[in-house]
């Protein structure tokens, strides 16, 4: 289970980098080229770089008990951070 979550977490990381740097090739008038979603969007990607890091980083140095905690603290975050969103976005 925890290689499933750890390469789920590779690849939610690879899209976000593939994402980031999708924005800069955008035109300058277009309204998702704008600085702060470039920066937002950058701040999300490394967050993610730096929790699959840290993950990979117990897992060679055989901390597997931080390594599964932080991976699953992350995935708890994530959860909590989607259940917000869906309890206070505005669906019109």
């Amino acid at each position: 289970m925890f290689k499933f979550f750890y390469h789920g977490l590779l690849g939610i990381t690879a899209l976000l980098i593939y994402s980031w740097i999708s924005l800069f090739f955008l035109p300058p008038e277009a309204r998702d080229a704008r600085l702060s979603n470039k920066i937002n969007t950058g701040l999300v990607t490394l967050f993610f770089c730096v929790i699959a890091g840290l993950v990979w980083y117990f897992q060679k140095n055989e901390h597997q008990r931080a390594a599964n905690f932080s991976l699953y603290g992350f995935y708890a975050l994530l959860l909590l951070v989607f259940l917000w969103a869906i309890r206070n976005g505005r669906w019109n």
